[in-house]
């Protein structure tokens, strides 16, 4: 079983998503997470709750040894932002933009995002997000960023520490692909310049 502590300052780790500093993750049969559904359903009967009720019924549900992808997860950070990520920009989104959701959505995602810790974890799962559910976006995700970004859901600082460490969804991931994580940061780095170059 693969369980460490998450690292905050870690800038690197190794490959085999088993042996690197901070490991989270670990291979385990089964289907989505019952708490995704759960969280889709409260949203569903209170469309107009206040951004931080929907936060305190998503911290209820809690994220302890939640599952992601059949992998089981024991970061709550990490595994509660997938959550809220499958449950408001995954859910009947056939025939909208990301950027469209998550306009709709940002006062909850802001209201989510209240720590660094947070931030990090919410831009982590966005790249499993964009990884399995909508990999044509890989190439376009600093659009992603910039509508991040400008809704204040996150940080710049917290987007050059994403764009700076490649491998952290490895200990997320069983499915991590070095190459796919190059490419879409690829993608970060042009709303990052974009972004020097106006201040």
């Amino acid at each position: 079983r693969c369980s460490q502590t998450y690292d905050d300052d870690n800038q690197s780790t190794t490959h085999n998503p088993c042996n690197p500093i901070m490991s989270d993750c670990e291979d385990s049969e089964g289907e989505e997470d019952s708490r995704i559904s759960q969280l889709q359903s409260f949203i569903a009967e209170n469309p107009d709750s206040e951004p931080g009720l929907t936060i305190q019924f998503l911290e209820k549900l809690g994220g302890k040894s939640g599952m992601i992808y059949g992998g089981m997860c024991f970061d709550e950070d990490f595994t509660l932002a997938h959550f809220l990520i499958m449950g408001i920009l995954n859910h009947e989104r056939e025939g909208k933009k990301l950027t469209a959701q998550i306009e709709e959505s940002k006062g909850v995602l802001k209201a989510f995002n209240s720590s660094d810790k947070r931030q990090k974890m919410f831009l982590v799962a966005m790249e499993l997000y964009i990884m399995k559910e909508r990999p044509k976006g890989i190439s376009r995700y600093n659009e992603v960023l910039k509508k991040l970004w400008e809704s204040d859901i996150v940080e710049d600082e917290q987007v050059e520490w994403w764009q700076n460490t490649e491998n952290t969804l490895q200990q997320f991931s069983p499915e991590f692909n070095l190459d796919d994580a190059v490419v879409i940061r690829e993608s970060g780095l042009k709303f990052l310049e974009w972004l020097r170059e106006g201040e």
